[in-house]
């Protein structure tokens, strides 16, 4: 039966078969239990074969539920990685055959798993950017190394935590633009007063870092703390810098003010400074122009100063030497011994060392001119009466030598001149003897006479005396001759001229401290005429 049932369940191949092997059992003439024999060998074989075949199909069904399971599990676990949940649903097993779940969830799982490389790859690239800020924002940069040893967790890739990578992302992103803006901005002053005060550039900005001056791709530029801090601190120093280069060219720009103006310096001189002087009246901030506060700029200012003081010096000097020397001419005149202090080795020390004020100097020298001639004006009278004195001395010498040359009478050419010069200087000496007896008179009675007297006296001494008659004449003295007579000392009393020349020349070479033209001038004057009276006494 059960080969028989087994048997027709198969094709019609199979009864035939049978058929024709019972045809065959007919003819042979087989027994029946060869025939049982057989046919339950063949009902055994059968059954092997179907056991075999559904030992397969279960061992294949196994292998279904192994896939089927795997790959669901394998999904799931991406799902939980990628936080998709929404990209799988499942479906009720109990009526979706095996092959079609497994044809359901493969695709899914290759979805799955491009969405993890896709999602491995976003993860790493967004690591590699924070580390890669995190290192230009610390005070090392060694983002390189850090980048190859870059782990990304594949356990969460969740776009939860994507999201929030992308978030410090930004944040760091931000913070790099801010700090990247302040460096450019640190950088482009320290370059601008860089160029104001003349100092290399690249030589400060390296001090800070090597990065902030380097024009290669291959590094980026430094924007950490330190970096920053240094360029503030630099800003600073220049700044500090530029400020004691204005007050330093500002203090020698004035003295060069003062020394144009002095000086009278033409307007090409001052044309060289012209930027500098307008750099001043601006406002430090305002201050930008290249070069403009260069320790070259202030070394020349320096020198046109040094060039004009040595002018300046060299011309006080020569308005000094000026000045002593009208000092002098007036003390010479005056018999007056000048100032020491004002005496050009004193003025030139002085100049020299800057140890006075040159208009000081000049004032005290001014006032020293002055009250020379206050005391020459003082003693113009005496001095006058002294010059007359000694220019009718020399009258004297010359008449005197004129008396002794025996051709002084020859008719050779301007012989007529020295005839009139003998008649004046007789006249002048006649004068001074006048005034001499006048003076030692006034000198004994304290007084001056009445004008007859004084009369009385000139005759006297023009040597004539009284005859004693009440008619007033007076007739001449017998030794009185004329011009050219042969007694010519009683016209000009050479008898005695010797002396009293020699007290005059002796008088010629006191000082202003021996000719002390005060309140005793006159005393002084008095005593010296008496002195010549007393010779001529004699």
């Amino acid at each position: 039966m059960g080969v028989g049932g087994g048997l027709g369940m198969e094709t019609t191949n199979c009864g035939t078969l049978l058929r024709e092997l019972q045809q065959i059992w007919a003819e042979v003439g087989e027994s029946e239990g060869e025939k049982n024999k057989v046919l339950s060998e063949i009902e055994r074989e059968c059954l092997e074969v179907y056991r075999r075949k559904v030992d397969d199909a279960n061992r294949t069904r196994v292998q279904l539920h192994q896939s089927v399971a795997t790959k669901e599990a394998e999904v799931a676990s991406l799902v939980a990685i990628l936080g998709e949940h929404k990209l799988y649903l499942k479906k009720d097993k109990s009526v979706v055959p095996l092959k079609e779940q497994l044809a359901a969830v493969v695709p899914v799982l290759e979805n799955l798993k491009g969405k993890k490389e896709e999602r491995l790859k976003q993860f790493s690239d967004i690591q590699s950017q924070i580390e890669k800020i995190r290192s230009e924002l610390s005070e090392y940069s060694d983002c390189d190394d850090k980048a190859n040893s870059l782990i990304v967790d594949e356990n969460d890739l969740s776009t939860r935590k994507l999201n929030n990578y992308q978030a410090q992302l930004r944040a760091l992103q931000k913070e790099k633009s801010d700090r990247l803006h302040k460096v450019l901005e640190y950088v482009n002053e320290v370059h601008c007063l860089c160029g104001v005060l003349g100092i290399d550039f690249g030589k400060t900005v390296n001090g800070v870092h090597p990065s902030l001056h380097q024009n290669g791709l291959e590094q980026s530029t430094n924007i950490s703390n330190s970096t920053l801090e240094g360029l503030a601190k630099t800003i600073s120093n220049l700044k500090a810098e530029r400020r004691s280069r204005i007050d330093k060219i500002r203090e020698t720009m004035e003295s060069l003010c003062k020394l144009w103006k002095l000086m009278d310096s033409p307007e090409e001189e001052r044309r060289q400074f012209n930027r500098v002087l307008s750099v001043l009246i601006s406002s430090e901030e305002d201050i930008s122009s290249p070069g403009v506060l260069s320790q070259e700029t202030i070394e020349k200012m320096d020198a046109e100063v040094e060039r004009l003081t040595k002018l300046k010096a060299r011309r006080l000097k020569e308005i000094f030497m000026k000045k002593r020397s009208e000092l002098e001419e007036i003390c010479r005149s005056a018999h007056i011994e000048p100032d020491a202090s004002t005496a050009p080795e004193q003025t030139n020390e002085m100049i020299d060392s800057g140890m006075i004020d040159p208009s000081e100097l000049l004032a005290k020298i001014e006032s020293q001119i002055l009250k020379a001639k206050e005391e020459s004006l003082s003693r113009k009278d005496i001095m006058d009466r002294i010059n007359k004195w000694i220019s009718a001395c020399d009258e004297e010498a010359w008449l005197e030598e004129y008396n002794q040359d025996s051709k002084r009478y020859s008719a050779g050419r301007g012989a007529h001149i020295n005839l009139r010069r003998a008649e004046k200087a007789r006249i002048l000496d006649q004068k001074k003897l006048e005034s001499i007896l006048l003076k030692e008179k006034e000198a004994i009675f304290g007084s001056k006479g009445s004008p007859k007297r004084a009369v009385s006296l000139n005759r006297r001494t023009n040597g004539y005396r009284s005859s004693g008659t009440t008619s007033g004449l007076m007739t001449p003295n017998p030794r009185r001759s004329s011009l050219g007579g042969a007694t010519p000392e009683l016209l000009t009393p050479r008898s005695c001229s010797g002396h009293y020349n020699r007290y005059f020349s002796d008088s010629r070479r006191l000082s202003a401290t021996q000719l002390n033209f005060g309140d005793d001038s006159l005393s002084t004057f008095t005593s010296i005429s008496g002195q010549f009276i007393g010779v001529i006494a004699k």
